[in-house]
């Protein structure tokens, strides 16, 4: 039983962990990307390099993401084919 309650809380935790940015990491992406540009713009490069640091945290989330994604699509028999998730 206790096994079953780690492996529900463990889901659960994949779940909250995919629908913290409901909308993926794009958002977050354009929104650094923008707040480093106009500090860039400004002059302000404390905050570009701040920005810079937040914008590659989100890019390299969305990277690991995607291939994630890539690999649950991956056809588990060895065919090489993609599993068709009709």
């Amino acid at each position: 039983m206790f096994v079953l309650y780690l492996l529900y809380n463990l889901l659960n935790q994949t779940d909250m962990a995919k629908n913290k940015y409901p909308d993926g990491y794009r958002p977050k992406i354009l929104y650094w990307a923008d707040i480093m540009d106009k500090a860039v713009r400004a002059g302000d490069m404390p905050k570009a390099l701040y920005a810079e640091e937040k914008l590659d945290y989100f890019v390299d989330k969305k990277a690991d993401l995607d291939a994630d994604e890539r690999l649950d699509n991956i056809d588990p028999a060895g065919g090489g084919g993609l599993h068709s998730h009709v």
